[in-house]
């Protein structure tokens, strides 16, 4: 599961970069490093709000708001560290 999650992770910042640019977006620089490690940020967070063990046990609103909650924290955090770098 976390590996799959590192790979849609770094594939929706490239997606999310395409859309917004209105072209297929391929990072250069420092911008490759930051999507390249972005499950660096993630996977901890989602680690530590028990999201690999809520879904695997069931699927229910507890799991989905811990979903919520892990997914919003790292966004703010990298939306942040992306902000600070530019």
């Amino acid at each position: 599961m976390i590996i799959i999650d590192s790979i849609v992770i770094q594939s929706m910042l490239l997606l999310s970069f395409s859309v917004r640019l209105g072209y297929w977006f391929w990072p250069e620089g420092n911008l490759f490093w930051v999507i390249i490690g972005a499950p660096i940020l993630s996977i901890p967070i989602f680690v530590k709000f028990g999201l690999y063990k809520a879904i695997v046990r069931f699927l229910g609103l507890h799991a989905l708001w811990a979903v919520i909650k892990a997914v919003s924290l790292y966004a703010l955090l990298w939306g942040y560290c992306f902000y600070v770098r530019n």
